[in-house]
């Protein structure tokens, strides 16, 4: 194997590594035709952001009212307190850190995919 056909090879494996790691997880194996699974990662992380996003603004949805009757009269750095303490004692992220974890799992999964592509690989 000549030195351009190895750079050929990691040529081919950047561009699917820079969608799968800036752009989206799963438009990587899109790129690399490989439609089913890039479609399933698309969706897998399609829901689990949605769902992220549906419990944080859940969350700030209940808190806000509760929060802005609170805070009145206060200085700056009483309001900063208050809603820190309230946050960490009122609301609950559990949901939404594990969609979060779940979110990042399948990223590295798409990223990890790309390179472990045996048709890809240079040896």
């Amino acid at each position: 194997m000549t030195v351009d056909d190895k750079n050929d090879k990691r040529s081919l494996l950047l561009t699917p590594f820079l969608l799968s790691t800036f752009v989206y997880p799963g438009s990587g194996q899109l790129y690399l035709k490989r439609k089913v699974l890039g479609f399933t990662i698309i969706l897998l992380s399609s829901v689990l952001l949605v769902l992220f996003c549906i419990d944080i603004f859940g969350n700030l949805q209940r808190a806000i009212p509760v929060i802005m009757v609170e805070i009145e009269g206060m200085n700056i750095v009483q309001q900063f307190v208050f809603i820190q303490k309230f946050v960490h004692s009122e609301l609950d992220f559990s949901k939404s850190g594990l969609y979060f974890i779940a979110l990042l799992f399948l990223w590295l999964v798409s990223v990890l995919d790309i390179f472990l592509n045996k048709k890809l690989m240079v040896h």
